[in-house]
């Protein structure tokens, strides 16, 4: 272990220190959990260093009792690099994992009778999937792994999920590194989901 101290904005600081070590591939930082008009203020120290960092970020929100996390929700957006997403959120269950895909449709299109076969569809392949990732976590780590399907809007149905369930105490989420002007465009969904969670958020970065 290793002190360092840093001048200039925290986040800004943080995020250059990563930039310029090669050897870190985790930033851990607590929030103060606050609610409320406070919660929905943009430019939170936590939100600046998941949308600039070149690595994945923990934010810590409560008290866990150690590195591992009890009930750890992992969504998976069937990118290329969920494997490796889900390999890294695997590191930090110490209980139980619950893989979540959520099925998003075009606001125009979410009360179309007919988008029923589609859905359908959609469903089927993504339950599939789901199976062979559990399949694969099982064999790795023989974890209690569960898996569900679900049709909105990922930041929606994400926080639904952890409020209705409350023994989620950590969402583990990838993103996809974009830079530049993606980077900086506000309401990804890692960056929400570390403003309203009510449990500590793990953003897993490519570089990770």
């Amino acid at each position: 272990m290793s002190t360092k101290f840093l001048q200039g904005a925290p986040w800004h600081a943080m995020v250059e220190l990563a930039e310029a070590d090669g050897s870190f591939d985790l930033i851990v930082m607590g929030t103060h959990g606050r609610t409320g008009l406070k919660r929905l203020l943009i430019g939170s120290i936590a939100e600046k260093v998941v949308r600039h960092a070149p690595i994945s970020v923990l934010v810590v929100r409560g008290n866990p009792d150690g590195p591992r996390f009890d009930h750890v929700l992992c969504p998976v957006d069937f990118a290329t690099d969920s494997p490796r997403v889900i390999e890294r959120a695997e590191t930090f269950v110490g209980g139980s994992l619950d893989l979540l895909h959520v099925i998003e449709l075009p606001l125009a299109a979410s009360g179309d009778p007919l988008l029923t076969d589609v859905i359908s569809d959609a469903d089927h392949r993504a339950t599939n999937r789901l199976e062979m990732y559990t399949a694969e976590i099982v064999a790795r780590h023989k974890l209690p792994v569960r898996s569900e399907t679900l049709v909105g809007h990922p930041v929606a149905v994400i926080l639904a999920k952890l409020e209705e369930d409350r023994t989620f105490d950590l969402v583990a989420i990838g993103t996809h590194g974009r830079s530049g002007l993606h980077r900086m465009l506000l309401g990804s969904t890692a960056e929400k989901l570390v403003r309203h969670a009510p449990c500590s958020v793990l953003v897993i970065r490519a570089r990770a």
